[in-house]
């Protein structure tokens, strides 16, 4: 995942796509295929749910749709990796980039569009047109991929720091270059904690495989891969204990190396508290991040940001001691001396407020 349809009916091809999932499991042998055997029923129902949701959308029925989805995410919500506690370090490096030609931002900008403007919210994978989200990356490179890769020199970026949020996530980000590493003895040798992790992710596989479909038009009017994706969103934003969706980005083909469960990841963050103007207090009082910082005017403060080949023996001598990036094929680089290494690496040193202080 992602996988990219190439053409065809969209249901039709996610039940092809099912029906070769489902025959591979009946493959599995020993404990992990006793585990996968009693627990049948969910992956069955999950599936029938998610075309059931999906035919109701076809046929004019939107709200029976999410009703359908509702049932399916009910049924396996105890295989989903949702946040139970709090997440209170290590989250203080999420980006936002916004697009501006000689204008000098302030960290509001940067935030959710506010509700006044709930006119210009468009309708994306994880979004609802009119409903206000905070969408936020991991990288300042997934930011830019997720814009279509905008002019970078009018970029300007804010980092944000989620440690005394106490928001709570759901995590679909899984990758499966991360849970193969997993297997690399036998199952019955794994620890507890990943036995149930690779357990989860296949009884959770057809709604993280129905929401990590490439768009196979941008510029159609119906777009039948958003469907199970902004469903989910209206179901999160119902739950109490959930307030947030972290997904993998579908845009950067897992550019970044080595690959983990955070990398090159988006984040959703909807709006749950309304009011006909400003932002949702749940998130501005909670939510801390930096003024933001201007491309241009980080190449004129400093010295001139550049970007260099960097050879291969010298990154494989220090493939564990940085996070490299293959933008141009076979042209590996340093991610810290790309233009994203060196906003992250500025911003990181810039202090972190909420909007309203």
């Amino acid at each position: 995942m992602p996988v990219k349809r190439i053409q065809g009916d969209y249901i039709n091809f996610l039940e092809n796509k099912f029906d070769e999932f489902y025959e591979t499991l009946t493959q599995f042998e020993g404990e992990l295929g006793k585990s996968i055997g009693a627990h049948s029923e969910i992956i069955t129902c999950q599936m029938k749910c998610i075309f059931s949701s999906l035919h109701s959308y076809y046929e004019g029925k939107p709200s029976y749709a999410y009703l359908q989805l509702e049932k399916c995410l009910e049924k396996i919500r105890g295989h989903l990796w949702i946040q139970t506690q709090e997440i209170n370090n290590k989250r203080e490096n999420f980006y936002r980039m916004r697009i501006a030609n000689n204008l000098q931002l302030k960290s509001k900008d940067l935030f959710h569009i506010p509700f006044e403007c709930r006119n210009k919210v468009r309708r994306q994978r994880f979004s609802i047109s009119g409903v206000p989200c905070l969408y936020l990356s991991t990288t300042v490179y997934t930011c830019w991929e997720e814009m279509n890769r905008p002019d970078i020199k009018f970029a300007h970026v804010s980092r944000f720091d989620l440690n005394e949020s106490s928001l709570k996530f759901l995590f679909i980000d899984q990758r499966t270059e991360v849970i193969r590493r997993m297997l690399l003895t036998p199952y019955e040798e794994c620890d507890v904690a990943s036995k149930q992790h690779i357990e989860n992710f296949i009884l959770s596989f057809p709604l993280l495989f129905a929401c990590s479909v490439d768009v196979l038009d941008y510029n159609s009017d119906f777009i039948p891969e958003y469907i199970v994706p902004q469903n989910l969103l209206q179901w999160v934003i119902k739950q109490d204990d959930i307030d947030a969706i972290q997904y993998s980005s579908n845009r950067t083909k897992h550019k970044l190396k080595p690959i983990h469960f955070e990398s090159e990841a988006n984040v959703v963050i909807p709006a749950k508290k309304f009011k006909s103007v400003g932002y949702c207090e749940l998130l501005s009082k909670t939510i801390k991040l930096t003024n933001p910082i201007n491309y241009n005017l980080l190449e004129i403060a400093n010295d001139p940001v550049t970007r260099y080949k960097t050879g291969l023996w010298s990154i494989f001598q220090d493939i564990k001691k940085h996070k490299l990036i293959e933008l141009i094929e076979d042209d590996i680089t340093i991610y810290a001396d790309t233009i994203f290494g060196k906003l992250e690496k500025k911003l990181s040193k810039m202090k972190t407020k909420k909007i309203d202080e």
